[in-house]
């Protein structure tokens, strides 16, 4: 197994373990903010996709005209490095469309990598 493929493994191991958390998690329980200072599912599977965005494509081919239709400026911004979470569903899309985003970041990404 070359190190691309085991890097492609991987990182499909680390979806479909993720996915299969976010498959249990009712959709009212995406911006419930846990006491402690934890942050609620809506901004960590943001977070996901601004990760995956970040180090899976512009690290590796920079960035491309058509990544707004894929990941928006605003979407990078709400969930990106040094964003605060905010229990306010008001402020965030929808959890279908984070879960869009995510979706389409990782598809795109193993596009890329293949």
């Amino acid at each position: 197994m070359s190190r691309l493929e085991l890097l492609v493994d991987q990182i499909g191991s680390a979806r479909r373990y993720s996915l299969s958390l976010l498959d249990d998690i009712a959709e009212g329980d995406w911006f419930r903010m846990p006491s402690g200072g934890i942050t609620h599912v809506a901004w960590q599977v943001g977070h996901l996709a601004f990760a995956e965005y970040r180090l899976a494509l512009e690290r590796i081919r920079g960035v491309r005209p058509d990544d707004p239709h894929l990941i928006s400026d605003g979407f990078l911004t709400q969930f990106g490095r040094g964003s605060v979470p905010d229990p306010d569903p008001a402020t965030y899309p929808r959890p279908g469309a984070i879960r869009a985003v995510l979706d389409r970041v990782h598809r795109r990404a193993l596009e890329e990598l293949n």
